[in-house]
């Protein structure tokens, strides 16, 4: 994990973790003998946080994939078999038979590993469960709002749940199929609202509210729990 150490006009030192490192800030007038004494706090204080905090460590530390490693997701259970170091210049997966096989290159790092692996393992299964959500997303439409959709996407897709666009397109996230069925449900919900406003107004919220009543627990769920939705 990368550590950034900044001066600053400060009296005490103090260690924060920003969006893919931790920074330690020392006071300007830090001699040779204390730097290395508050990086050596530094690093102990950064362990310990990273030992004693789930979420933490998952956000920060690159997550291992193995071979035999299980992944059960909405009544399936797939195996992961993974190969490494192979003679190839990009990475491969496929599956047969609720087996993931996942080929990886040689020179890659862990940070690489987990993007190759996780976007591999994202998309076969956004292809696997496409029918079913798409199934879902129809039958909700069906029955709260009847509106023309154009296509329904799955994507491999960190930065957002869903959106709707101007043609009536319905892009779900992947991430989707790592939620309870209520999640899911609001994230349709939502997008489909989309097809009546395109904006978050409070026309639209009403919308959301009048078929989902308790969408802002939902919304509660995602923001304490998202983050650890990942492949």
């Amino acid at each position: 994990m990368q550590l950034e150490i900044v001066y600053e006009h400060r009296r005490s030192a103090r260690v924060s973790f920003a969006k893919h490192k931790a920074i330690l800030r020392m006071p300007l007038l830090t001699n040779a003998t204390q730097k290395e004494e508050l990086l050596k706090w530094a690093y102990e204080w950064i362990h310990n946080k990273l030992k004693t905090d789930t979420k933490l460590r998952s956000k920060y530390l690159p997550k291992d994939y193995r071979t035999g490693q299980i992944i059960q997701l909405r009544g399936r259970e797939f195996v992961l078999n993974v190969q490494e170091g192979l003679e190839q210049k990009s990475a491969a997966g496929q599956l047969k038979n609720y087996v993931i096989h996942i080929r990886l290159p040689l020179g890659i790092d862990a940070f690489q590993k987990q993007q190759l692996c996780s976007t591999i393992i994202s998309r076969i299964l956004g292809n696997f469960f496409h029918k079913e959500l798409s199934g879902r997303v129809h039958e909700l439409n069906q029955r709260f709002f009847q509106k023309e959709i154009s296509g329904i996407r799955l994507k491999h897709n960190a930065s957002n749940w869903g959106s709707c666009s101007s043609k009536k397109n319905i892009n779900l996230s992947t991430k989707l199929l790592l939620t309870p069925d209520f999640i899911t449900d609001y994230i349709i919900i939502h997008e489909l609202s989309h097809l009546t406003h395109m904006d978050h107004s409070d026309r639209f919220w009403k919308l959301v509210e009048s078929v989902m009543p308790e969408y802002r627990k939902a919304e509660e769920w995602l923001k304490k729990n998202g983050d650890e939705c990942t492949f």
